[in-house]
């Protein structure tokens, strides 16, 4: 990446003095998020224009680049227009490599819990170095020891037993930065794959949640977890913002159930054997049914790899989890269910393996 802005820049110094206009569009948003991770200091400023002849953001404006250390200033200038062609080429260049993943790198040297995150996943694994995994797995790029798309892509496949399903149409492929990892259940069969099917097919636009887990443990996948859909379905002013930022997982589990004549149904009248469910007096409901061990495995496996890709907190709080929660609706970063935002939800429920496990996540985060 530190190549790119290099030559970016060598890019503005060469052409500072042509000038014509150019169009804001994502390959320039993806040129500047990338340089604002180069750059923690990095800024926009694109003052209006009192007579019109530009816009901001989304349509014809001048920038210009002011270098200082660490920072990088973007400024609205006519005497520096061909900077933003010179912009839209980095986001092309990070298009065709894939950069708009949300990846950040991540370095043995860096003093984060992303950084004790990874290194705890990779020792379960048997390596005690980011070069190690590499080259084992022989990860695109080579073994350089830098923590990237590449190497995450490994890890994630090595982690997780993946089935990527085609759903294009059916979610947002837009990003945002992720705040908040929502733990959801379907309510429904044994079969994710069903799961997206459905959603493709009920006539309600972009509702999903990235991925599925059946009893097995295997993954189904209908989309990268940077990119959205509604899952949460508050009626908030807040909802949107709420669902862009964060990641949801749905467990294939019958969730409540109803017991008559002594056995046990879900709410599709389906009969689940006592042995596969659990009495928990949760919201007025007395059985559910059990999640499988393969699959609170693979949600505690997903659940640390997008925590270490987003950079989202792993500590585990009670009265955010099971009842409505003030922080979960503010935003606020971290690890929730559905019953974090509507009353009436029971995904998923507070079973002791899954809560023991929930508790487990943070020791990833200790070095």
């Amino acid at each position: 990446m530190k190549k790119l802005v290099f030559v970016f820049l060598g890019l503005l110094l060469l052409s500072s003095c042509s000038a014509k206009y150019f169009v804001w569009d994502s390959a320039t948003d993806l040129a500047i998020g990338a340089l604002a991770k180069e750059y923690p200091k990095f800024y926009v400023q694109v003052p209006l224009n009192p007579q019109g002849a530009y816009q901001s953001p989304m349509g014809f404006v001048w920038l210009q680049f002011e270098k200082a250390q660490d920072s990088l200033r973007i400024t609205a200038t006519p005497q520096y227009n061909v900077i933003g062609d010179s912009l839209k080429r980095l986001g092309r260049k990070i298009l065709k490599t894939k950069k708009q993943t949300s990846m950040q790198l991540i370095r043995e040297s860096d003093k984060t819990t992303r950084r004790n995150v990874l290194m705890n996943l990779l020792a379960e694994l048997g390596h005690k170095s980011i070069e190690s995994f590499q080259r084992k797995n022989k990860v695109v790029g080579g073994a350089d020891g830098l923590f990237g798309w590449n190497s995450y892509q490994s890890l994630y496949r090595t982690m997780l037993r993946v089935v990527d399903l085609p759903f294009a149409g059916n979610f947002f492929k837009q990003q945002f930065a992720k705040r908040q990892i929502v733990w959801h259940h379907s309510a429904g069969w044994d079969n994710a794959r069903g799961m997206f099917d459905w959603w493709r097919q009920d006539g309600v636009v972009h509702v999903a949640t990235a991925i599925g887990i059946e009893n097995s443990g295997r993954v189904v996948r209908g989309y990268d977890e940077s990119f959205w859909a509604h899952h949460i379905g508050l009626q908030h002013l807040k909802n949107l913002m709420l669902n862009r930022q964060s990641v949801a997982v749905e467990i294939c589990n019958w969730g409540a159930l109803t017991e008559r004549s002594g056995k046990l149904f879900s709410w599709a009248n389906v009969e689940i054997p006592k042995s596969q469910a659990i009495e928990l007096n949760y919201k007025g409901v007395k059985f559910y049914e059990v999640y499988t061990d393969q699959e609170i495995d693979a949600l505690k496996k997903w659940t640390l790899l997008n925590a270490m890709r987003f950079d989202i907190p792993l500590s585990y709080r009670e009265g955010d989890m099971w009842e409505v929660s003030a922080n979960a609706i503010a935003g606020n970063a971290g690890i929730y269910t559905h019953n974090s935002y509507l009353a009436w939800k029971t995904d998923v429920s507070p079973q002791p393996k899954l809560i023991e496990m929930a508790k487990s996540l943070v020791e990833y985060e200790k070095s």
